[in-house]
């Protein structure tokens, strides 16, 4: 990272930002290569890892790292995202596919512990109607 960069970056970051240059996997390295705008922070308040961008305006942010640790998910995660590298239909229809596969898991998880619930207590209300008939 050059000195110039160093400077707008310090200018601009919020002050609970710290900024890292570096990481065992080469994250900042690999995301300023995408990118040149690009840097990774630690949110001090948060204690969370923060994508930011000195291409945006006003505020340099542009993601939380959903993860405690940097690694090749957050290249992902940018790379899936990136406006400049694919369009936004093309983001919002991967975006409801995934949705919808979240969704018939969370149902598929539903009817399973419905079905469960019912084996368990079918016994029960067996009994139950056994001795009011």
């Amino acid at each position: 990272m050059n000195r110039r960069k160093r400077e707008e970056i310090h200018d601009r970051k919020r002050r609970h930002c710290i900024l890292i240059e570096t990481s065992i996997t080469r994250i900042p390295e690999r995301l300023e290569e995408i990118d040149f705008n690009l840097f990774v922070c630690l949110n001090t308040i948060t204690q969370n890892f923060e994508v930011h961008s000195l291409a945006n305006r006003g505020s340099t942010y542009c993601f939380a790292v959903p993860y405690n640790e940097l690694d090749s998910r957050i290249i992902e995660i940018f790379q899936r995202s990136n406006l400049k590298t694919r369009n936004v239909k093309e983001i919002i229809r991967q975006m409801d596919r995934e949705n919808e596969e979240l969704e018939l898991r969370r149902e598929k998880h539903r009817r399973s512990e419905t079905n469960a619930w019912a084996r368990e207590y079918r016994s029960m209300f067996k009994k139950a109607a056994e001795e009011v008939y």
